[in-house]
């Protein structure tokens, strides 16, 4: 929300958001650019929770080889 609306971004990840964000809420456009960074974020989380399901048949098979910590990692 800083990002788009005073045009401070929280993170390092959010500079493309002050890109974008800042100058369409000094154009008085700031609730469409909020929307459209909460759009995105809700997005980009389908998509990594989809690809994570999608990839839990693939890892499966390694992950049950690992056992038990104790065996994985000997001290």
């Amino acid at each position: 929300m800083t990002a788009v609306l005073l045009g401070i971004p929280g993170e390092s990840s959010n500079a493309a958001t002050v890109l974008d964000g800042y100058p369409m809420t000094r154009r008085g456009e700031g609730a469409r650019a909020l929307g459209a960074a909460v759009f995105a974020s809700i997005l980009g989380g389908l998509i990594s929770v989809v690809f994570a399901f999608a990839m839990i048949p693939l890892v499966f098979a390694v992950v049950m080889q690992f056992k038990s910590a104790e065996m994985f990692l000997p001290l």
